[in-house]
């Protein structure tokens, strides 16, 4: 099969795929069969309160820290001109 015939199989499967979706999903209303029951309870208003950060999120917060500095130093004192001598150092650079 030609590869223009082959595209245009293609792209008629991806039309009819589509126009069964657009029929079978699309019109009809549902009705609901589940029933509604309306409460008139209300409600009380809750408070969320976000707890202080632990010794060990403190920790790592401050190691991103660090890491993203480290990183920046690293782009930053790279030569543009890549070649794989420059690629092979910002690798073991970014290692640590």
């Amino acid at each position: 099969m030609p590869a223009i015939t082959s595209r245009r199989a293609t792209w008629l499967a991806v039309a009819v795929v589509g126009a069964v979706l657009v029929a079978g999903c699309g019109g009809g209303t549902a009705t609901s069969t589940a029933a509604s029951t309306p409460t008139s309870s209300t409600l009380a208003p809750t408070t969320t309160t976000i707890p202080p950060l632990t010794a060990k999120e403190l920790a790592w917060l401050e190691a991103i820290s660090k890491l993203h500095k480290k990183l920046d130093k690293v782009w930053t004192d790279s030569p543009t001109n890549l070649t794989s001598a420059v690629m092979s150092a910002l690798a073991k650079g970014l290692r640590g």
